[in-house]
């Protein structure tokens, strides 16, 4: 949740600003999301906005490198001719070399700023999907490898603590844990699988989340029998009780209480969202393109990130409080 608290943050905007979130979150009549929240349906209703608004740009890029007006005429390509799109795409659309490579590309006071923004969006959204993605099918190798980017993220989006946290992990995955602890973290500590499915894992606090409410709300004691005996006998069978439940609501389709949100129409959004980028050239090079207000140009979150490790002694203050000497004396 804090990565997507962090491109929140990074690329809210303005409902001018044709390509940022808050002016999606207009034209798909999104509500709630303009403030970060931890209570309520904001989690889900901000990851499927971001996925709803990244495929809307990743389709126009797909038809602004192909030359395409639907995205059905890509069938006639053949696979070898989509993955050079793709990797096309990913050099051109979708990183900081494409923005390198773009700036190089125009005169001095000549830089398409409106596309470079769109550029560092698509950059920084790919991680975010590629975790989130890892997460949903337990794949513990792309989340360590996705670490040293949440570190720049983090170090430059103004979240010190997260900052610390992902260093600590860092250092002890790969400089002091034995091998049999480290195996032990990444299978153990970071995702649980409750039902069995390739696509069922989910971040470990989350389930314990989850587990709290079950005790606390779905199956908790009540009346003269609410003894903490009673909850000490029932929490063993909570898990047996959510599988039954929610086998009973699937087969005779009764009122759910839910253990998610109900998702939004995924297609008309991208559609909406697909039609206005490509209706606003955003990936179209225009040289001397700039932001109409200055509280739309979003900040490089990544580049100060790495910025702020080196230039501000992020990484020597960490090492500097956790190496200083303890002393071993017991005072009694």
């Amino acid at each position: 949740m804090a990565f997507a608290v962090s491109l929140h943050r990074q690329y809210l905007g303005t409902s001018a600003a044709v390509g940022k979130l808050k002016q999606a979150f207009d034209i798909l009549n999104r509500k709630g999301l303009l403030t970060p929240g931890s209570k309520g349906p904001f989690w889900n209703d901000l990851d499927d906005a971001l996925r709803h608004i990244s495929e809307g740009h990743f389709r126009t890029c797909w038809l602004t490198i192909t030359g395409k007006e639907k995205l059905e005429e890509l069938k006639e390509k053949s696979p070898e001719e989509l993955r050079g799109f793709a990797i096309r795409i990913l050099e051109e659309y979708a990183s900081r070399a494409a923005i390198v490579k773009l700036q190089a590309s125009l005169p001095a006071g000549k830089q398409d700023l409106v596309k470079e923004q769109h550029i560092m969006w698509n950059s920084d959204v790919l991680p975010y999907l590629n975790l989130t993605d890892a997460m949903k099918y337990g794949d513990v190798g792309r989340m360590e490898d996705l670490l040293p980017t949440l570190m720049f993220r983090f170090a430059g989006g103004k979240n010190p603590k997260y900052t610390v946290e992902v260093m600590e992990l860092w250092q002890q995955l790969h400089r002091e844990w034995p091998e049999d602890v480290r195996n032990f973290v990444r299978e153990h500590c970071w995702l649980i699988n409750r039902s069995g499915k390739p696509d069922g894992f989910l971040a470990i606090d989350l389930g314990q989340e989850q587990n709290i409410k079950d005790i606390k709300v779905t199956y908790r004691s009540l009346g003269p029998g609410a003894r903490f005996e009673y909850l000490h006998d029932i929490s063993p069978a909570i898990p047996a009780l959510r599988t039954v439940q929610r086998h009973v609501e699937g087969e005779f389709k009764t009122l759910a209480r839910g253990a998610r949100h109900g998702t939004v129409s995924k297609e008309e959004d991208v559609k909406t969202l697909t039609k206005q980028y490509l209706a606003n050239k955003l990936y179209i090079t225009e040289a001397g393109r700039k932001p109409k207000a200055s509280d739309e140009k979003m900040e490089d979150v990544i580049t100060a990130g790495a910025d702020n490790l080196e230039r501000n002694n992020v990484i020597a203050n960490w090492w500097k409080a956790r190496c200083f000497p303890r002393s071993a004396t017991e005072m009694w």
